[in-house]
């Protein structure tokens, strides 16, 4: 493999190839020629198992574990243990991404921060949701949503910051927002 590679390097400063681009080409000839411990090399070939859509039996599947854990944070928000609840709606959303029970998750996620008066973070949340669940049914409160952090942030003005945030002193973040909504 060494003199293959050594014979590759020749070949190319023959053909007068710059030294980045010898790199570049011996990195991708070593890739693709199966040299190395496995074909996924770098994990480029592996496939991203959240963007695999399940059939309906695992479908079926996913929205039970995922129901029965949405509970379970719901049971825990009502007690009182906000942060507790949060990672678990946060575990639905990453492990079951297409259920219904995401969906709530990540709407849930959104208004547990908008309740801790973090609103950017809030209004972040509320981004994933309209991009992951356009057609939740409450896509349209959501949007309404980040309108309401957006208009509070605008009117703070002189009464501080909120969520981190001066609105007065940072237009440009307050315009961020605005022109986020509902895309």
């Amino acid at each position: 493999l060494n003199s293959v590679r050594l014979s590759f390097f020749q070949m190319m400063k023959t053909f007068c190839v710059s030294a980045p681009t010898r790199c570049a080409l011996l990195a991708a000839a070593v890739l693709f020629t199966g040299a190395g411990e496995s074909p996924a090399i770098l994990g480029l070939f592996e496939k991203d198992t959240a963007k695999v859509v399940p059939d309906a039996s695992q479908l079926a599947t996913q929205e039970g574990q995922a129901g029965a854990l949405f509970a379970e944070a719901a049971q825990h928000e009502a007690a009182g243990q906000v942060k507790k609840a949060l990672g678990i709606y946060k575990k639905i959303v990453k492990n079951y991404p297409r259920t219904q029970a995401a969906s709530d998750s990540q709407f849930k996620t959104a208004e547990i921060y908008q309740g801790e008066g973090k609103s950017k973070r809030a209004f972040e949340e509320y981004q994933d949701f309209l991009t992951e669940y356009k057609s939740s049914p409450r896509f349209k409160e959501a949007v309404q949503r980040q309108f309401d952090i957006a208009e509070e942030l605008r009117t703070s003005g002189s009464k501080g910051s909120i969520g981190g945030l001066v609105a007065a002193s940072q237009p440009s973040e307050l315009l961020k927002f605005y022109q986020l909504i509902g895309v």
